[in-house]
């Protein structure tokens, strides 16, 4: 049965390098941006008026602050998680596609359903905390095709030679959250740090207002490319794969089920972004902050 979205307050969305993991206890799903540095975090505010809507574009240039998405008045959702049915496959593409588990689980998919170990962050974090959301797949981000999962050997940051990569499947770069408030009730973006702000989104506009947070690196266009030419062709073999910025995520995750891994594409459709840019999350442990510091 599809999430009804009518009468929310606010959508939040969220893609690009962020690890995620919902805290039952104080109802926030947290988030740590990496901030890699070819990476940049803005944050895109639609904010819905009697006359029309409002569009506020902010950069975060600097880990001086942290990022809050505070519910004032809400409605505790239920289920906090979206999830359909008791089983899921990565190869469904029937699948109802607003399933959380589209969204890569570091613990879940990769490490045998156990917790992960963390470590002091080798890239510097941003802190991000969103109030009770609902949390569900990015329907629009969905991979158009299947990736490869390729081991990594960390000591030359390479694809571990001759290996059968197995086949990983589908999944989003994605996350989402609703935000539903009750009458007299608000979502407030709240930035704390040297150049803080907030802006407040009431509860009952027309539409819900919409929170965009990337933290993406600019797209890569390939040298020489005049566009045409051939179609998409089958690419499986590891061995000679670039990275993506899959890795970034073994900046603060020691390993994975004792491995390192990255995504290989199954195609290549001549995008020429070269990068797996995407929002994951942590489905077994109850909360991700504070990280090590040593």
């Amino acid at each position: 049965m599809p999430l009804p979205h009518q009468n929310v307050t606010a959508m939040v969305s969220l893609t690009g390098l962020a690890l995620g993991c919902y805290n039952k206890a104080t109802q926030n799903y947290e988030v740590a941006l990496l901030r890699q540095p070819t990476h940049t975090l803005t944050i895109e505010v639609k904010k819905q008026l009697p006359g029309g809507v409002s569009r506020m574009i902010y950069q975060i240039a600097d880990v001086q602050h942290r990022i809050f998405i505070d519910a004032e008045n809400a409605r505790v959702p239920e289920p906090e998680i979206f999830t359909a049915g008791e089983t899921f496959d990565r190869n469904d593409t029937n699948h109802d596609p607003e399933d959380f588990r589209w969204v890569i689980d570091f613990e879940m998919d990769l490490n045998g359903k156990a917790e992960v170990n963390l470590k002091p962050p080798t890239v510097p974090v941003t802190e991000m905390y969103i109030s009770k959301p609902q949390l569900y797949a990015d329907t629009d981000l969905m991979t158009p095709d299947k990736y490869l999962l390729v081991q990594i050997d960390p000591q030359t940051n390479k694809p571990v030679p001759n290996q059968q990569a197995p086949e990983f499947g589908l999944f989003t770069e994605g996350i989402k959250a609703d935000i539903m408030c009750q009458n007299g009730g608000a979502v407030i973006l709240r930035v704390d740090g040297p150049q803080g702000f907030q802006v407040h989104l009431p509860h009952g506009s027309a539409k819900p207002h919409e929170i965009i947070i990337k933290n993406l690196c600019p797209p890569k266009v390939k040298s020489g490319d005049q566009g045409g030419g051939g179609g998409a062709t089958t690419t499986t073999s590891p061995d000679d794969m670039k990275p993506t910025d899959f890795r970034e995520f073994y900046s603060v995750i020691v390993d994975t089920d004792g491995k390192m891994f990255d995504l290989k594409e199954t195609f290549d459709d001549e995008r020429g972004e070269g990068a797996v840019c995407n929002g994951s999350t942590l489905g077994k442990r109850d909360s991700l902050f504070p990280l090590p510091t040593s």
